[in-house]
């Protein structure tokens, strides 16, 4: 295996070959950008801005100020993104624990956000997506099949808009001006229901 390491203004760029596992410490708050042919990245402890491509493998996560994470095939876990998460995966799952606003895209693999303050984008093509805002802010998800649950605090009074060639869409909270839920698929269940 051969490894390289340049710093040039304070901007270390790490290259090599070779299918050995590569462990690279730095400073808390740091920002990152990582490239990967093949192999899961993972990026542990607090990091600042991160930007991570990977051919082929999974990404996790920690904790960020803002992330964009772009893998062709492997599962994208993140803990916890203070501002903007944007992830993109070909073929794989994408979960988030906490983002400030997410903007996520999958081909095939189901979308699983657990809390977000701020706006929230998923584009699926197939996989179930299940995400839970704040109530705030506007809330869009576009997938051809698969299941949709949208979470909401049970005070809030979103304002469901339903796009849908099968079921019946499902609001169980009071409909209102709150945060605008705009929901487009082809088959499945649509629902949107109190956290």
């Amino acid at each position: 295996r051969r490894i390289s390491v340049e710093l040039v203004e304070q901007q270390v760029t790490v290259s090599g070959r070779g299918s050995s596992r590569l462990a690279i410490r730095c400073p808390a708050g740091t920002d990152l950008v990582i490239g990967s042919l093949s192999g899961s990245i993972e990026v542990r402890g607090r990091a600042g801005s991160v930007v991570v491509s990977s051919a082929s493998g999974g990404i996790s996560l920690d904790e960020a100020l803002s992330a964009d994470l772009r893998t062709m095939s492997g599962r994208i876990a993140i803990r916890s993104v203070t501002g903007q998460l944007r992830a993109k995966s070909a073929s794989g799952s994408a979960s988030a624990d906490h983002a400030g606003r997410a903007d996520i895209a999958t081909v095939s693999g189901s979308v699983n956000l657990v809390d977000v303050k701020g706006e929230i984008r998923v584009h699926s093509v197939s996989g179930d997506v299940e995400v839970a805002g704040a109530g705030r802010d506007p809330v869009t998800v576009k997938t051809m099949s698969g299941g949709v649950t949208i979470r909401l605090p049970k005070e809030a009074h979103p304002n469901p808009r339903f796009r849908h060639m099968s079921g019946h869409p499902r609001c169980d909270l009071v409909t209102g001006t709150d945060c605008e839920v705009a929901v487009s698929t082809m088959s499945g269940r649509v629902e949107v229901v109190a956290r």
